[in-house]
């Protein structure tokens, strides 16, 4: 079922996000910006796609203190990287695991599988009902993911109990 609230959502994202790109304020590109936005939520709507998963504005605000603390495990496990790639005591030894995962909607699940990849020396390879497998680097890697701060701390408003 489509909300109106979710509509309205898309409709403010997508104004914003074409008033931040395009960085115009003459009234009449203001106009057609507004009208190109309507367009995009009016055919989205016919399409039946906005809904809470789609759509999700209960991440909005946790997902920005998620992203800062993401983007400080990013440049960390670059330095692991750059040490394991020009320090010869830091060996690269590659190993896979099963990370077990517990009860997340499927947009948790993408939001954790996302994570793993972009954090640096670290793969999700598949994700299955109740594991993802990872490919990293080394042991230190996979270890880390086994203690789970990562997937704790990943906002998800459609977590099943």
């Amino acid at each position: 079922m489509i909300s109106a609230r979710h509509a309205a959502g898309l409709f403010g994202l997508c104004a914003l996000l074409w008033w931040l790109l395009s960085g115009l304020t003459a009234p009449v590109l203001l106009g057609l910006g507004l009208l190109s936005c309507v367009v995009v939520v009016s055919v989205a709507m016919r399409m039946e796609i906005i809904d809470h998963e789609s759509h999700p504005l209960a991440l909005s605000g946790k997902l920005l203190t998620y992203w800062l603390w993401l983007l400080g495990q990013i440049f960390t496990s670059s330095a692991n990287v750059i040490l394991a790639i020009f320090a010869p005591k830091h060996r690269v030894a590659v190993t896979s695991a099963r990370i077990p995962l517990d009860k997340r909607s499927d947009i948790g699940r993408v939001i954790y599988a996302n994570s793993i990849t972009l954090t640096p020396g670290t793969v999700a390879m598949r994700v299955e009902d109740d594991f993802i497998e990872v490919c990293s680097i080394n042991q230190a890697n996979i270890d880390s993911l086994l203690q789970g701060e990562m997937l704790r701390r990943i906002p998800d408003p459609g977590q099943r109990s």
